[in-house]
């Protein structure tokens, strides 16, 4: 499920996966290395080391753009959520990653999302690169949940 609001801009999608697997996809985020093998946006990360704390800097290059961007970690719950924070020209862009018990107990909800403030009187966050991160949100959802379904090396 998708969902949009636009002021600002604000986009979230999630599927469902069974709850013996979430611990897989808190591991494939701890596995800053390995983003890349479930977000196909992605040529890699640069970090000190791997793993997530709050406050913790590191880099992440696109495969599209004009090169890495540095983000922080700024919020962090162990095993259920954390938000990357970049701070541009244009504003604030930052990406949640949640995982959320659903009421039957047996499935989990993946969900990544995107929130882009622009700076007060500056220019907006141009329509492309949205509808870019949004389809970047949506792929790396469903990749990573299938990746984690699978096993794979590195979730």
């Amino acid at each position: 499920m998708s969902k949009i609001n636009n002021n600002p801009f604000v986009f979230s999608h999630s599927v469902n996966i069974p709850a013996e697997v979430a611990a897989r996809i808190w591991d494939a985020w701890n596995n800053l290395a390995g983003w890349q093998h479930w977000d196909a946006s992605l040529k890699g990360i640069e970090a000190t080391e791997n793993g997530l704390s709050l406050g913790k800097r590191f880099l992440v290059i696109p495969k599209a753009g004009p090169g890495a961007i540095a983000v922080s970690v700024t919020a962090l719950i162990e095993g259920v959520h954390f938000t990357t924070t970049a701070n541009s020209p244009m504003g604030l862009l930052s990406f949640g990653h949640t995982l959320t018990l659903n009421d039957d107990g047996q499935n989990v909800s993946l969900q990544h999302s995107i929130c882009a403030l622009p700076v007060e009187g500056g220019p907006a966050f141009p329509p492309p690169l949205l509808e870019k991160l949004q389809a970047d949100v949506i792929t790396s959802v469903n990749e990573l949940s299938q990746f984690t379904l699978k096993g794979e090396e590195g979730a």
